[in-house]
């Protein structure tokens, strides 16, 4: 089942970088940061981000990377068919 809730989801994101300062945030120190990228979105897309931003609350950022996760999982099939099965 597809989740109702408007997500945005942005491809080749590119120059990720931040910078972190703190601040005072109800009354307690807090470090904030602050995350920019470059990315190639449609107008569809900032629509959705555009109607969230708006919306008012705290949204969720998820980075992922497909071919990390690809590698990750080879070097972790790698690693278990060098190990001797134990009997």
């Amino acid at each position: 089942m597809e989740d109702p809730r408007p997500q945005v989801t942005m491809r080749g994101i590119e120059h990720l970088g931040w910078a972190t300062k703190k601040k005072i945030v109800d009354e307690e120190l807090s470090v904030v940061t602050r995350i920019g990228f470059e990315a190639e979105a449609t107008g569809e897309q900032m629509k959705i981000l555009h109607n969230l931003l708006n919306g008012g609350g705290p949204l969720t950022v998820t980075f992922t990377s497909p071919q990390l996760m690809m590698d990750m999982e080879l070097k972790e099939t790698q690693e278990k068919s060098e190990k001797p099965e134990s009997s």
